[in-house]
């Protein structure tokens, strides 16, 4: 009985591998992960400012696409150095996309007006990504802060999990400029 155990639990940890390895997105197909290298998924979301924002208006720029919460304390910590950055190598071809996860404009607001936040602040937590099921599976992270990086050519280049370094976020933005 143990050794059909062991090796029904075999055959299903090789199928989990074999499903796992590969692209499995046809040419033409929306892509449904976030895969380093591969182009991201475009998207439009509404701004703190009412404003609706869409990825492919930043197409040619290095773009950070940052996950955080008001709650998050890791967040708090870096955001200071991305907004630095992005007043250093804005006019460089650098773009720097905040998703708060709040559920409120309201709570969103308190983080924005305590860190002087003057980039752009979409509302990933309200309608309309949260129901723009491609863009919310596509850019599925497991914890906040967390950080997609896309190249000026639309490809993902990194994916930043946990409050990072301002040297960190200078040098994946200086490796990656538009010449």
């Amino acid at each position: 009985m143990k050794r059909y155990l062991l090796l029904a639990l075999m055959l299903i940890l090789a199928a989990a591998f074999l499903s796992a390895c590969g692209d499995d997105t046809a040419e033409g197909e929306v892509p449904t992960k976030a895969t380093i290298g591969e182009p991201v998924l475009d998207f439009e979301a509404k701004g703190l400012d009412g404003e609706m924002y869409k990825l492919s208006d930043y197409d040619g720029d290095v773009i950070f696409i940052n996950f955080f919460a008001s709650w998050c304390d890791p967040c708090r910590e870096e955001i200071p150095h991305m907004l630095e950055l992005a007043h250093k190598y804005g006019d460089q071809g650098f773009t720097l996309l905040f998703l708060t996860e709040d559920t409120t404009e309201a709570t969103a607001q308190i983080i924005v007006d305590d860190l002087s936040m003057d980039q752009p602040v979409l509302l990933a937590g309200m309608e309309p990504f949260v129901s723009n099921d491609p863009a919310w599976e596509f850019y599925i992270h497991t914890g906040i802060p967390t950080t997609f990086i896309v190249a000026p050519d639309g490809k993902l280049v990194s994916v930043l999990v946990g409050s990072q370094s301002k040297e960190t976020f200078e040098k994946v933005i200086t490796d990656n400029l538009p010449e």
